[in-house]
């Protein structure tokens, strides 16, 4: 049975998404991680700026490496820019 081209398609976004996941889990590993070397900073800052702080260290951490061609394979699948992400993280990543 010949592949229609639709599953062609489909099957190319799902190599993609496979080939990005690890990526993104190393981004995601990475703003986490750079979150820990900082738990002394955090922690004098208010605590109601804290989120704040800890979104600017993922933010920093997420743009230390150039993610250009990252960002466009992922809005290739419908994916949002990595310009919004959200580091998940419980109260100063442990």
């Amino acid at each position: 049975m010949e592949k229609s081209r639709t599953d062609g398609v489909t099957d190319g976004r799902a190599a993609t998404a496979a080939r990005l996941i690890p990526i993104v889990e190393q981004l995601r590993q990475d703003a986490l991680d750079l979150e820990r070397q900082h738990i002394s900073d955090l922690e004098q800052i208010d605590l109601g700026h804290q989120a704040s702080a800890q979104s600017l260290l993922h933010y920093v951490a997420v743009r230390r490496k150039d993610l250009r061609s990252v960002q466009q394979e992922l809005a290739g699948l419908g994916i949002s820019s990595l310009g919004k992400i959200r580091i998940a993280h419980s109260q100063h990543a442990g």
